[in-house]
């Protein structure tokens, strides 16, 4: 099973990235690379990671997609990177499954 999980700021509650794991959100959260980049200047203990839903591994490509278009929709700004397809190659690294 895959986890879609947001990644948001503690002090507003507002989502900045959407992504999928097949592991734990604590182990995910703890290997996330978003607090290694500068630009973004996001510092590990102002964010939290919430689960939104569970799918199955064919299914994650897509409802990943939707959650991205949905909080976008409603007006979040989120820094995922992807082109504007349900069909957007989605790989799980090693590190990133159980």
């Amino acid at each position: 099973m895959v986890t879609i999980y947001t990644l948001s700021y503690k002090d507003t509650n507002t989502p900045f990235y959407v992504g999928a794991t097949m592991c734990s959100l604590k182990k995910r959260f703890a290997e996330h690379s978003c607090f290694n980049l500068p630009y973004l200047k996001i510092k590990r203990e102002n964010v939290i990671i919430e689960g939104i839903e569970v799918c199955k591994q064919d299914d994650a490509r897509n409802i990943e997609f939707f959650w991205i278009c949905q909080l976008k929709e409603w007006g979040f700004k989120l820094t995922n990177n992807i082109v504007k397809s349900p069909h957007y190659p989605i790989k799980f690294k090693k590190r990133h499954r159980r």
